[in-house]
């Protein structure tokens, strides 16, 4: 038998650089001795040849391959491997040799700050790039991700920008990244995570979520990215899981009412239901309980208010907020509010004072239905300073019921005297309560038969005789003198 040409040349005989150019033939030939010189003088080439010995193996048989990757890992265990030479194989422009690149990383030649120095300019790279595709792809790139001292903050600045990196994240790196994004960031990532990979994260998440005191902002934001989510992914991770979902009670906040959104309408009614105590009677948040833009929160708040009992001022913006069902209980308070007691009167006053003329015209009616247990002397002095016409209207019965009670209301008889329309409601009233005490005020009666309508001083010169005529003088009138008074 020929022996083989390459049988007694020694791999120490050849710079591995001049079997480059023929190095596929060598691995590819049929003889062994070829094959075992090739592999002789990779196994011993320097880290530098690393990437041009990969690049021929990849277009060998798979068990040549393997043989080439053999030798090249026995080497590698000797020299190590360099960051340059590190990162030519992983930003390769062959996927197979990127592969192989982490491959070698993470079974031979690990160097944590290696790998976090690759990672940190992978993470730099457009996200459809080759190389970030493969590391981001590759489960043995991944797992380096866990070894390596990344850091953090960096990533989170990354992941900010990029939510589609989560696929980089192990629980523990997620748990870290959670507590230094902002929720929007956090919501973006939990959208961007693989089917198989949220089960993994999510503990983590919502640990880092309630130990940093995020849950409120995190809930907060989960409306509007509700609403954008088209897929239906975020939902299903938050409103339809569980787990998640129920973390929304333990948000001991009140302001948390402010979240209205629909997309989160039966967690919020979870979590006001869950926390009753944080609206007490007098809360400052009961109204907005009770006028919540979310139908089954503002039941529920209305049912609430109900059992913690109203104060007067909610009462009345009850019913200024125009939602029915709250006017109605406001209106149900003011009705049973027990008579004689202090917040019937702070009620009148609220209700005939407001400027919107429903709520006053109620406030009327109330009145008039509780005058007779109201203190009459500080009413008769608010009405009296109220200008509306039907303030002045309601005044004006009352005196007519109390003449006794003019005195608290100085100058009223005469601002009305003095309106020259004699159909005025409110002049009709305190001309008919004139006409039962005649001397009651002469001066006015005086003016208004001088100055005032033919009708008007008709009517004032009848009262001025009636007063003469049973005795009683009045300066500056007399009988005979009364057509020229």
């Amino acid at each position: 038998m020929s022996k083989s040409p390459f049988q007694h040349i020694k791999a120490t005989e050849i710079p591995d650089g001049s079997l480059l150019p023929i190095a596929r033939r060598l691995l590819t030939s049929a003889h062994r001795d070829p094959v075992r010189l090739a592999l002789s003088i990779i196994k011993r080439a320097p880290t530098s040849r690393l990437f041009d010995w990969l690049t021929v193996a990849e277009r060998l048989s798979e068990r040549r391959r393997d043989a080439v990757n053999d030798e090249i890992r026995l080497g590698l265990r000797v020299t190590g491997l360099d960051v340059g030479t590190a990162r030519r194989l992983v930003f390769a422009g062959s996927e197979w040799v990127r592969r192989q690149g982490w491959t070698l990383l993470a079974e031979v030649a690990f160097d944590g700050g290696i790998v976090a120095a690759l990672w940190d300019e992978l993470l730099g790279l457009e996200v459809d790039a080759a190389p970030l595709r493969t590391a981001t792809e590759f489960p043995v790139a991944l797992e380096l991700v866990t070894k390596a001292p990344i850091d953090v903050a960096m990533l989170a600045a990354r992941l900010s920008k990029r939510p589609v990196l989560v696929r980089l994240l192990s629980s523990g790196l997620f748990e870290a990244v959670v507590g230094l994004v902002s929720p929007d960031v956090t919501l973006k990532i939990i959208a961007a995570a693989t089917d198989d990979q949220w089960p993994l994260l999510r503990d983590g998440c919502l640990r880092q979520l309630e130990r940093s005191g995020l849950l409120l902002s995190f809930w907060r934001a989960a409306g509007p990215a509700l609403r954008s989510d088209a897929g239906g992914k975020l939902r299903a991770r938050l409103v339809d899981d569980p787990a998640v979902a129920r973390t929304i009670v333990a948000v001991a906040d009140p302001t948390f009412l402010e979240t209205a959104d629909a997309s989160l309408r039966e967690l919020m009614l979870s979590w006001v239901s869950a926390n009753a105590g944080l609206f007490p009677r007098g809360s400052p948040y009961l109204f907005a309980l009770a006028t919540h833009a979310i139908a089954a929160v503002r039941d529920w708040g209305l049912r609430h208010l109900r059992d913690v009992g109203l104060d007067v001022p909610l009462a009345v913006r009850l019913l200024e907020c125009g939602s029915p069902p709250a006017a109605d209980l406001a209106r149900e308070f003011f009705e049973t509010l027990p008579a004689a007691n202090g917040r019937e009167m702070e009620s009148v006053l609220a209700l005939c004072g407001h400027p919107q003329a429903a709520i006053r015209a109620f406030g009327q009616g109330f009145l008039e239905r509780r005058w007779a247990s109201l203190p009459q002397v500080p009413l008769v002095r608010f009405l009296a300073k109220q200008q509306d016409p039907s303030s002045r209207e309601l005044l004006a019965t009352a005196l007519l019921r109390a003449p006794r009670l003019v005195a608290e209301a100085p100058g009223f008889d005469e601002r009305i005297i003095r309106t020259r329309v004699r159909a005025n409601p409110v002049k009709v009233l305190v001309m008919a309560r004139l006409e039962l005490d005649p001397g009651a005020n002469v001066p006015i009666q005086l003016e208004m038969a001088r100055t005032h309508s033919a009708g008007d001083a008709a009517w004032a010169l009848r009262q001025l005789a009636r007063l003469a005529l049973s005795g009683q003088p009045v300066e500056g009138f007399s009988i005979d003198s009364a057509a020229g008074v």
